[in-house]
């Protein structure tokens, strides 16, 4: 894959579901994903899922927080 094909997506915070008490999932797809070195990646959302691909980070750090419920 290259850039091109990649489907990337950002929204405003409030379109994630946070202020609202309900949270809003996150599902991977195929993805493949690269930490640089010193860089942090943090997916915070309901439900986290993986459907194949990889995250990787050698030198970097990956958050994943799964918050399916208020509190």
């Amino acid at each position: 894959l290259d850039a091109d094909d990649s489907s990337l997506s950002t929204a405003p915070v409030n379109a994630f579901g946070f202020l609202d008490g309900t949270h809003a999932d996150i599902t991977l797809k195929q993805s493949r994903l690269r930490v640089p070195n010193g860089k942090t990646l943090s997916l915070v959302g309901g439900n986290v899922s993986f459907e194949g691909g990889s995250v990787t980070a050698p030198a970097g750090e990956i958050n994943l927080a799964g918050a399916p419920s208020k509190g």
